[in-house]
């Protein structure tokens, strides 16, 4: 008879494989996780700090750029610099 504690050649074929599938998911959840928690840090709270529908006015001078009208904006607290940097660069 045979040990059956002893893995056969058909047993040891599947484990490699399976074992890097295993270490390659959980390779990308991490990275997953990682890449939201630096996200978070460099956006910085999600939530703006006015209530939505208070009136708001911005002076824009004539000439202005994209990016100070976006800056302008920001620091009405209107928007977050996150969601203009894709429109003005």
């Amino acid at each position: 008879m045979t040990d059956s504690a002893a893995a056969t050649p058909t047993e040891e074929r599947w484990k490699k494989p399976l074992l890097i599938a295993a270490a390659v998911v959980v390779a990308v959840v991490a990275l997953v996780l990682v890449s939201r928690i630096l996200a978070s840090a460099v956006a910085g709270d999600q939530a703006l700090n006015v209530e939505s529908g208070i009136a708001v006015s911005v002076e824009i001078k004539a000439g202005s750029s994209a990016r100070e009208i976006a800056t302008a904006m920001e620091q009405a607290g209107v928007v977050r610099a996150s969601e203009l940097r894709a429109v003005v660069e």
